[in-house]
């Protein structure tokens, strides 16, 4: 009853938009005052198009929406996520129950839970997610939830929890701080996405499976740079799992892994293949956790990690099935650029497995060429960034020398001296900063040697 009321309120004037095709504005105007409005009115039917105008959608109808059986797209009319946001100001998203939503071209900000879906799909496409909690959950596997060209930064919570599929194209998750893990489900696909300076108290990618309902987890052409997590693959229980043609690249995080193969319970099988793994700055590279079950590595590159390259877990795979230790010569890790030198033993022409190892191709020519970098060729960063509490800072000279390393707050106070004059080979190198006892905040890391100077900015979030 209530629906039909609103239909017969809320008509669209005659020749304001094609049939199925709705408009709304951020002040009320348009076809309908707000989102919800719209799904009330038009549950049940033909899917719908609701064409949202440039501004910020909030306020009572906006936020914690309720949709049964709606079907259709909600988008930006200007294809533009800039100009078309969709603020929740400290409110759930909200829950749908059946049907269909896809979003595209949308911002999200603010929102403190996730959208839940109920036996309903969920799509989300060139849609950005910030300064927010949960995109998406979902409790049952009849309830897809799809990311595709997004954008997600500075989240504070889980992304997206499902039971059901997840799948996850040419996304960027950047500076999320979540304390679980970031996306969990029993069904995820990854493909040609970054994950870049995230933190998690779990995994940045965790899949859980069942006897009753085996996991599988496929993660292809992905990168992942300078996170601090538990892992940032990790496949649980019973299930499969591949990872091919991956790079992996100063990850870290106390008692960590790039990959994690864990077992309680049922059988599961991985193979990973194909991938680089460099540059960790502690933790190890696959922790298996005791699982008995099958594990395949061939044709990936291990090398610089912080404790050790094919040991442990690895060691018996090391030199055998393509697998090598060498310098993988990214054109620029440090400023988050993975592709590949043309000397590098990861490009097919340089490898016994004739295939590209790692998620990018060549994008650079020989080391020895190359321009120098700004600061005379002396180079710093900090991973993870943001950070908590504990970060290590990479850092490149180009001749041996005395250097100097200091971090200071907003208001100039030096709060820690890491090197104090003490020398240094030339080349890329390492220290940690623990900053346990300093507020949240953004802080100056100062880097001097032979007379030239480097600074970065990093954020510590509690």
């Amino acid at each position: 009853m209530r629906a039909l009321l609103l239909a017969l309120l809320f008509l669209p004037a005659a020749g304001s938009s094609l049939a199925g095709s709705f408009r709304l504005q951020p002040d009320g105007g348009g076809d309908f005052p707000a989102l919800q409005t719209a799904f009330e009115v038009l549950s049940g039917g033909e899917p719908d198009t609701l064409w949202l105008a440039d501004g910020v959608f909030t306020g009572p109808g906006n936020w914690e929406l309720y949709a049964v059986d709606f079907a259709g797209l909600i988008a930006s009319a200007s294809a533009d996520p800039g100009r078309c946001t969709l603020d929740f100001a400290g409110h759930e998203i909200g829950q749908a129950f059946g049907g269909a939503l896809h979003f595209v071209d949308l911002r999200f900000t603010r929102q403190t839970n996730e959208l839940r879906a109920y036996g309903a799909a969920l799509s989300f496409t060139r849609c950005v997610f910030e300064d927010g909690g949960s995109i998406a959950s979902s409790p049952d596997e009849w309830s897809p939830i799809v990311l595709s060209n997004c954008t997600t930064r500075r989240l504070a919570a889980s992304a997206i929890s499902s039971v059901g599929l997840i799948r996850i194209e040419a996304c960027r998750f950047e500076e999320n701080l979540s304390p679980y893990s970031l996306i969990s489900g029993y069904y995820i696909e990854c493909r040609e996405s970054r994950f870049v300076g995230n933190v998690a108290g779990g995994s940045l990618l965790r899949v859980i499976g069942s006897d009753e309902l085996p996991g599988k987890l496929i993660v292809a052409d992905c990168a992942f740079l300078g996170n601090a997590a538990g892992a940032c693959v990790e496949l649980r229980d019973a299930g499969t799992g591949s990872v091919r043609d991956c790079s992996f690249a100063g990850n870290g995080g106390p008692l960590s892994a790039d990959i994690r193969d864990g077992e309680d319970f049922g059988t599961h099988s991985l193979a990973i293949a194909s991938s680089i793994f460099a540059f960790r700055e502690d933790g190890v590279v696959l922790q298996r956790g005791g699982s008995s079950s099958p594990v395949s590595i061939a044709c990936c590159d291990v090398f610089g990690n912080a404790g050790g390259d094919w040991v442990g877990d690895l060691a018996p795979f090391g030199g055998i099935n393509g697998n090598l230790a060498a310098d993988p010569l990214f054109c620029d890790w440090l400023a988050g650029d993975l592709t590949l030198f043309d000397t590098s033993p990861c490009l097919p022409a340089n490898n016994a497995c004739g295939v590209l190892i790692g998620a990018e191709g060549q994008g650079c020519t020989d080391p020895t060429a190359a321009p120098a970098a700004p600061g005379g060729g002396l180079r710093l960063a900090a991973l993870p960034n943001p950070f908590n509490p504990k970060a290590r800072f990479v850092f490149s000279l180009p001749a041996a020398s005395a250097v100097q390393l200091a971090v200071f707050d907003a208001a100039g106070r030096r709060v820690a001296t890491l090197l104090d004059g003490a020398p240094r080979p030339a080349g890329e190198q390492a220290i940690a900063w623990d900053a346990r006892g300093l507020a949240s905040g953004v802080y100056l890391a100062r880097l001097e040697a032979a007379g030239r100077r480097q600074e970065i900015k990093l954020t510590l979030l509690r």
